[in-house]
């Protein structure tokens, strides 16, 4: 079975109205061979979205959280489980 390589989050962007971020992030098996339809999902909060034809995914996630695993499926692949840190104190 098959491995997605990688998971990387480009940016957190902050909403100070709504109280929440945005993260973008990037699906793929190497730097130019993305996965387009990777289920991402955050299980804890029940949402999920796919990764579109360029491989990128996109979540509003609340600012009180401050580690984030995210869970990538790909029929034909192994799930893959991303932890990630938003710690807002390291924020300029």
């Amino acid at each position: 079975m098959k491995q997605i390589i990688y998971l990387i989050f480009l940016c957190v962007f902050s909403n100070a109205i709504a109280q929440s971020e945005g993260i973008l992030g990037h699906v793929g098996v190497s730097e130019n061979d993305p996965l387009i339809g990777v289920v991402v999902s955050v299980d804890s909060l029940k949402i999920q979205t796919t990764s579109d034809a360029s491989g990128y995914v996109e979540f509003s996630v609340s600012k009180e959280f401050e580690l984030i695993e995210f869970t990538l499926r790909l029929e034909g692949y192994k799930t893959k489980i991303v932890p990630i840190d938003l710690d807002h104190s390291k924020k300029k």
